[in-house]
């Protein structure tokens, strides 16, 4: 079982690995920063991003505010989540790489 668990962990490094930064930031601005997470399959991640992002939508709502107004400082924050989503993901990328290139990570039955 930890051998199976050790090569997904393998082939998800190198997945992540040869992701292309650019082309992570390019999808995070023009759809979305969810795009981005699934450019680079980190599923957890991505859960994570969003659970907070409604968790501190939740926490600065204010008791008299309207659904107008909650709407209008969603969109005016989410640029704030797409920037994080999008810093997370390249360096994510980036130390797959670095992991890759120490050579902490074989191919998967290579090990």
């Amino acid at each position: 079982m930890d051998k199976e668990k050790s090569e997904r962990l393998v082939r998800k490094t190198l997945y992540i690995s040869r992701r292309a930064i650019w082309v992570n930031i390019l999808l995070s601005i023009l759809i979305s920063y969810v795009a981005g997470y699934i450019h680079t399959r980190r599923w957890k991640a991505l859960g994570i991003v969003v659970v907070g992002t409604f968790v501190f939508g939740f926490l600065t709502a204010s008791e008299n505010e309207s659904l107008e107004e909650a709407v209008e400082r969603g969109i005016t924050l989410s640029p704030l989540f797409g920037l994080i989503g999008t810093i997370d993901n390249s360096l994510a990328i980036r130390r797959a790489r670095q992991t890759v290139a120490n050579g902490n990570v074989d191919a998967p039955g290579n090990q």
